[in-house]
């Protein structure tokens, strides 16, 4: 559905195309003379931001992250939604084939207060509002980040989901990259901007900042996971020296009970009250200095701070 002339101004129009249809396509190709490769891209839901210099001007495919995925979602589809820009000296035609809310905010917030008086003051506009819906997975981010450092720093006995750590670490890659790929393609286009330099680096250091907030959560979940495993692997070394103390408690009264369990006649003590009386102190003996030695060695503190 194409709603014709969001904005008109004397310096520049503004053609927004939503859930673009066969009947858009062709009208787009041959009222605007867009590319049908072009217009076709916009149709493929896996397509990842790029740009281009096309006969009448310049494309940009965007995406824009879903407020509406799941904490179950991970991939680019389930989390983002595609958006092209189709810029002529003159003209702005967005496309996307699935509702935008910022776009409607956008657009209120433009009719308010006024567009933007040249072209590139309003692509440079909405394509910080791209950006900064990206905000909101850093904040659930950053919220599943201090969940996971809470249950590791406490020690809590749940156990972390493996999960929900794989779609943690999957969010933050595709994110990533989403933005990775979209300050490669806004640095293409510095041919559109001519003059304007100064709102390709404001668009620039927006996207850095998103990105560098993503390496520190990254970075942070990586240390955090590391402490996690050291942890656990404590809590095994721990519960293994428990069972050796034990063992070792036990071994060498497991083997005098043994030798005086078989059945021969002729053992030391075997048929005389001395000889029990004898080797039950050994046993006692043997306990003591085993408990005397681990007592020393520390081998009954706990190595957990």
């Amino acid at each position: 559905m194409i709603t014709d002339n969001v904005v008109i101004n004397k310096a520049y129009s503004w053609i927004d195309v939503e859930h673009l249809s066969i009947i858009d396509f062709d009208f787009l190709h041959s009222e605007y003379k867009l590319s049908s490769l072009l217009v076709q891209d916009c149709l493929r839901a896996d397509h990842l931001p790029k740009f281009e210099r096309t006969e009448n001007g310049y494309f940009l495919m965007t995406r824009v992250f879903d407020p509406t995925s799941t904490p179950h979602d991970f991939t680019v589809q389930e989390l983002t939604s595609k958006m092209a820009l189709f810029i002529t000296e003159e003209r702005l035609i967005t496309i996307h084939t699935t509702d935008l809310d910022f776009l409607k905010k956008f657009i209120e917030k433009q009719d308010r207060f006024g567009f933007p008086r040249n072209l590139q003051g309003l692509v440079h506009q909405l394509l910080k509002e791209i950006i900064y819906t990206y905000q909101e997975p850093l904040i659930r981010l950053r919220a599943d980040y201090e969940i996971f450092q809470d249950k590791v720093l406490s020690r809590s006995k749940e156990s972390l989901s493996n999960k929900k750590l794989y779609h943690f670490r999957r969010k933050i890659f595709v994110l990533k990259g989403i933005l990775k790929q979209t300050t490669s393609a806004i640095l293409l286009s510095k041919d559109f901007w001519k003059e304007k330099r100064s709102l390709l680096q404001d668009l620039k250091e927006n996207i850095d900042q998103m990105y560098f907030e993503l390496e520190d959560i990254s970075h942070s979940f990586d240390q955090l996971y590391a402490l996690h495993l050291s942890i656990a692997n404590q809590h095994a070394n721990e519960v293994m020296k428990v069972l050796t103390v034990f063992a070792s408690l036990m071994l060498p009264l497991t083997f005098i009970a043994s030798f005086y369990g078989m059945n021969f006649d002729y053992l030391p003590g075997a048929h005389s009250r001395i000889g029990l009386e004898v080797v039950s102190l050994t046993m006692v003996f043997i306990s003591a200095v085993a408990i005397w030695y681990f007592k020393r060695e520390d081998w009954f503190a706990p190595q957990i701070d």
